[in-house]
């Protein structure tokens, strides 16, 4: 098995806040609080949207029934009314609220476009910020300075700010884009030889097709590799990093043009590649209608039958701390067809966005700011993503180090999976400001077990992977370490563009038709109902593409880039 490494990374020089290991300091912005953390008395009612709340971890945000809801109102001292729906719902509840005229005084939770912020603010729905100098607020402020592109997030295309901005610094979810996992035990148990390469890890599958790899007496049961129908799009990003630094979604700038990489020779060959493994019954046939709820069912077999699966997310397909989940490890990145290796990065503002905006229904705006400013605290994102300290977390032992190799920020008491609903407001404690020193700071408990689970898959240590409060961010950040090596250059990504409104509304009728006709036509070609091998079905394929507006929207981003 691929041997991972822990890089320590020890500075000469950090900031002293760094250093102490213990609780930082806590303030907000001069002259919005009327007292450490209090922005009002208790006389203050903050109406406010939760788009995507609720969800297993929160179904009820109110003061007498959710634990972070009450230490956020006791705190601040502002009453927040929260409505909030699960993220399935949340879009079309926001519009008719957004259409009605009957919404709240922020929404938040909600990354805005560019074009949405100036199409609100010209609505006069939300208020523009610029006059609030958000760079005052101690949390907010330190999130500007340190990421200028945040700016251009929470402006809207007239350039004027509207939302407040969200830092999101997730190593592991910048290396998610094609994830795959697959189930160490099939290779641990059977000897096999770790794949190394695009055409080695085909070949695991081809075993796992051939073989009794769960040992049950029963040859046919085994899945070489699936993943629900959600996640096809994440499943041809990775194979088609076999043959080419692939963006996903397929628009990247080459040499600073831009680039349908889809219209490539060398995506053919993804497809091509797709194809042979799909003819071969190596890809699950049903991996292109799956849905989320059937792929878990299979992946969590009592009996494990499936060898690789694809998922941005793992802990979303199966259970977090749960031995399939401990034994299912992230695939490493892979050398392609030309020797060369593209890590599974998106692009590196993937972290930012902006996460609340304030509308012309509030009141007290700078209330609004001063909240959203107490949220970015770091000991709030705790509370909000892990519950009350004592009980799932607390600050770090004197002396330790975080898995970051830096003095630790905090430990966790209790796996995050653990958490019962309405403790917090989310599973992740991102509310608007999580930076790495922040997530990596996680005092490394079981570090030393961890790196040898990883490198050997050693059965006797699988039950205290499953207890392992470190184990969820540990494996997450060595893999990417593993990936960063082979990170694909930023310069290959869009950044993000604010349209006037003629091309906005172009942009948004193509992607509509273009969208579905691309992920349509990539499962024909991979499962035969278009022949990959023929000329004329990809030269079809090629012409639709540009009657759909393919080049046309090439066009409009390259305008904005020159």
């Amino acid at each position: 098995m691929k041997k991972l490494t822990v890089l320590f990374l020890f500075c000469m020089a950090v900031s002293a806040v760094f250093m102490t290991g213990c609780k930082p300091k806590s303030g907000t912005a001069a002259g919005t609080s009327t007292g450490s953390g209090r922005l009002a008395n208790g006389d203050v009612t903050l109406s406010m949207f939760f788009y995507g709340g609720i969800s297993r971890w929160a179904t009820d945000f109110t003061y007498r029934n959710n634990t972070f809801t009450k230490k956020l109102v006791d705190d601040t001292g502002v009453n927040v009314d929260v409505t909030a729906m699960s993220y399935a719902d949340s879009e079309q509840r926001l519009n008719v609220m957004l259409n009605a005229g009957d919404y709240p005084e922020v929404i938040f939770g909600k990354g805005f476009s560019i074009n949405e912020l100036s199409y609100y603010g010209s609505q006069g729905i939300f208020i523009p910020l610029d006059d609030y100098h958000m760079e005052n607020y101690k949390n907010i402020g330190e999130a500007l300075s340190r990421y200028p592109l945040l700016t251009r997030l929470i402006r809207g295309a007239d350039g004027k700010t509207y939302a407040l901005p969200r830092v999101s610094e997730c190593l592991h979810c910048l290396y998610r884009s094609g994830r795959t996992a697959y189930y160490m035990p099939f290779v641990r148990d059977n000897n096999l030889k770790m794949f190394e390469t695009y055409d080695e890890f085909v070949d695991y599958l081809r075993w796992v097709r051939d073989n009794d790899a769960n040992g049950n007496g029963d040859k046919t049961d085994e899945i070489p590799m699936m993943w629900a129908s959600n996640q096809t799009i994440n499943a041809i990003t990775f194979f088609a990093r076999n043959y080419l630094p692939y963006v996903d979604g397929g628009i990247a700038l080459v040499n600073g043009k831009v680039t349908e990489q889809y219209k490539l020779n060398e995506f053919r060959e993804t497809l091509k590649f797709m194809a042979t493994m799909y003819k071969e019954k190596l890809i699950a046939p049903d991996s292109f209608t799956m849905t989320s709820e059937e792929a878990r069912a299979l992946v969590n077999r009592e009996t494990p039958i499936v060898g690789a699966f694809g998922h941005t997310q793992m802990n979303a397909i199966m259970t977090t701390n749960s031995p399939r989940w401990v034994q299912s490890f992230i695939t490493p990145t892979l050398k392609g067809k030309n020797g060369v290796m593209y890590a599974s990065n998106f692009a590196p503002w993937q972290s930012l966005s902006n996460y609340m905006v304030i509308t012309d229904k509030c009141k007290n705006p700078e209330i609004a700011i001063g909240l959203y400013d107490y949220l970015m605290e770091f000991e709030t994102e705790l509370n909000s993503g892990f519950g009350p300290r004592g009980d799932f977390w607390d600050w770090p032992d004197e002396g330790a180090l975080g898995l970051n190799g830096l003095p630790a920020r905090y430990k966790m008491l209790r796996s995050s999976g653990e958490i019962p609903a309405n403790l917090v407001w989310s599973d992740s404690s991102a509310m608007g400001a999580f930076y790495n020193e922040y997530r990596y700071g996680l005092q490394g408990v079981d570090v030393e077990d961890i790196l040898k689970w990883l490198n050997t898959g050693d059965p006797s240590l699988l039950d205290r992977m499953v207890a392992s409060a470190s184990y969820n961010e540990a494996h997450n950040y060595l893999a990417s370490q593993q990936a960063e090596v082979y990170k694909m250059s930023d310069d290959l990504f869009i950044p993000p563009i604010g349209y006037n409104d003629e091309d906005d509304t172009r942009m948004a009728d193509i992607n509509v038709s273009l969208g579905s006709y691309l992920s349509q036509s990539w499962v024909e070609f991979i499962t035969g109902v278009r022949n990959i091998y023929r000329d004329a079905d990809w030269n079809t394929y090629l012409r639709e593409i540009d009657q759909l507006g393919g080049a046309e929207k090439a066009a409009i981003i390259q305008k904005y880039l020159n």
